[in-house]
């Protein structure tokens, strides 16, 4: 179970950076312009 629930934070975080990095991308894009 302790297993599982540690892959589950995994991918939360790993889309939670992904979003972020997304999320900087259109923030420095808009800065940009």
């Amino acid at each position: 179970m302790h297993r599982v629930k540690c892959t589950e934070l995994d991918s939360v975080l790993n889309y939670v950076h992904e979003f972020h990095d997304i999320t900087v991308l259109i923030l420095f894009n808009l800065s940009i312009t």
